[in-house]
């Protein structure tokens, strides 16, 4: 499957190269990738989509089908998360004018840091894991969402010309359905692989764990990413 939707990608790729090179127009301007400040930002927002998606699908299934807790419970899980990224996104803006791209680079580092948390409280709590015992990691982990995701836009978009701003948009949207789709695929399957028929609450709990440090590493790469240099894109005319 990853094969298949690889030889895809490459055939839409070379096709757009070729479509923008006589037409000068098409569906993916392919120049927008040479925008290292937009490059940086489609990365950060991939990497960290795909975490949070394969995080959050590992986490539900451990407390429901390891725990059995309801519906109800696995939400007052996530709830944390909901409320840090609430705090995070009003901060964030203040916090961006005076210190830049510092704010998206701690955001990361928090997520990753709520992650591993959470990781090991569930380690050392194993069966007797609860949701109080989820709300300091995920309250880290949902602060470092907020301030990730508004300056996250800016990164991404600053730097692009008028020209480009309509599909500049688009594409970072995409990334970020792409991004959510590759972190459930593949944490997904590490997640699976770790628990093979074990589907006990030791199973689940070892496959939470290694799919944790997965999404650790996604949020990681995106801090990295938030760090590349932007360089500001000519305009369609200058590049003519």
């Amino acid at each position: 499957m990853f094969g298949a939707a690889a030889l895809v990608l490459t055939a839409f790729v070379a096709n757009q190269r070729r479509t923008e090179r006589l037409t000068q127009s098409s569906l993916l301007p392919m120049h927008l990738f040479a925008n290292r400040g937009f490059s940086a930002g489609i990365v950060t927002q991939a990497a960290f989509s795909a975490a949070m998606a394969g995080f959050v699908l590992a986490l539900v299934i451990y407390v429901q089908s390891g725990l059995g807790f309801s519906a109800i419970h696995s939400g007052l899980v996530l709830l944390p998360f909901s409320l840090g990224a609430f705090i995070g996104v009003g901060v964030s803006a203040p916090l961006g004018l005076k210190l830049g791209k510092v704010i998206p680079f701690a955001g990361a580092i928090c997520q990753a840091a709520g992650i591993w948390w959470l990781a090991r409280v569930v380690a050392d709590q194993r069966s007797g894991f609860g949701a109080w015992d989820a709300t300091p990691p995920m309250l880290l982990a949902g602060t470092g969402l907020g301030l990730l995701v508004v300056p996250l836009i800016d990164i991404a978009l600053s730097t692009v010309s008028t020209d480009d701003a309509g599909a500049a948009s688009g594409t970072y949207s995409t990334f970020q359905q792409l991004g959510s789709a590759l972190g459930i695929a593949i944490i997904g399957a590490v997640f699976f692989h770790v628990v093979g028929d074990n589907f006990t609450e030791v199973g689940l709990r070892d496959g939470f764990t290694q799919a944790s440090w997965w999404a650790v590493g996604g949020y990681l790469l995106s801090a990295a990413a938030t760090l590349v240099p932007a360089r500001p894109q000519r305009s369609a005319a200058a590049r003519a």
